[in-house]
């Protein structure tokens, strides 16, 4: 087979269909994996039954009243972690590859690791940017005008290829990936944080944890406040810098790295 196949058009669809075939074989016979990407639409769908009569029963026998905290509801549920669980998807198919041997395969064909690993990572931040706009609608809570919900979606969705390159970097299996999901998730409430405490303490938080600005740009957009505009160019430049940071990591070969103690 010639090795500049990939450059012609004709084979560079093929070869990402064939791509996106394996993924959904992979995909469909781990339950597992079919329930994290169920998990945004089910979330967006417990918000939008759940949420009015929790809101409404905590008003009433409680005074508390959720209305002003329903952007950061969203935010979190539903900004975050559909790219969380996208990323997962992403990430977990890598780890069963890698104990597979497929990735190990890529080494003798004209696909470079690289290149594969670019279409992995894409995959997983597109499904996360057509995904996330449908979930924050199906919610019917803290809506945001289309431009600004694509705008904060586009930067959300650069959160699931960093959450794959994690789970192939440092998970070194499936059972060990679960493990790591639980502290991944644990991390992924700092944006929680960052929603209660003042400034610089919010982009403190920002800076150690990029994540943080997809939510806060979110937030700032249903409120109405200042410095939507701050958040996204600050969550470009820190989560791209991060997923840059992770596939040079990664490297060149499909390998991880020894598990974390």
């Amino acid at each position: 087979m010639p090795t500049s196949f990939v450059r012609r058009p004709e084979v560079r669809a093929a070869t990402i269909g064939a791509l996106l075939r394996a993924d959904a074989k992979i995909v469909r016979r781990d339950a597992y994996l079919l329930g994290a990407i169920a998990i945004p639409v089910l979330t967006a769908l417990l918000l939008r039954f759940g949420y009015p009569p929790l809101a409404a029963w905590l008003l009433e026998e409680w005074a508390l009243d959720l209305e002003p905290y329903a952007p950061l509801l969203v935010a979190y549920l539903v900004v975050l972690m559909t790219p969380f669980a996208i990323g997962t998807v992403g990430g977990f198919m890598l780890l069963e590859e890698r104990d597979e041997r497929t990735l190990d395969a890529l080494r003798v064909t004209p696909l470079p690791f690289a290149r594969f690993l670019a279409y992995r990572g894409t995959l997983t931040a597109l499904l996360s940017f057509v995904l996330l706009p449908i979930c924050v609608h199906l919610t019917g809570i803290a809506p945001l005008a289309v431009a600004p919900l694509l705008a904060t979606s586009f930067l959300a969705a650069l959160v699931a290829p960093a959450v794959m390159l994690f789970f192939a970097i440092f998970a070194a299996n499936k059972v060990h990936g679960v493990g790591l999901q639980k502290l991944l998730g644990a991390l992924f409430l700092l944006p929680i944080a960052a929603y209660f405490v003042p400034e610089p303490w919010s982009a403190v938080i920002g800076v150690a944890f990029p994540p943080t600005w997809a939510a806060r740009a979110y937030w700032s957009h249903a409120q109405g406040t200042v410095g939507v505009g701050y958040a996204l160019a600050a969550g470009l430049v820190t989560v791209s810098v991060l997923v840059a940071l992770l596939y040079a990591s990664f490297g060149e070969r499909p390998r991880v790295s020894r598990p974390i103690p």
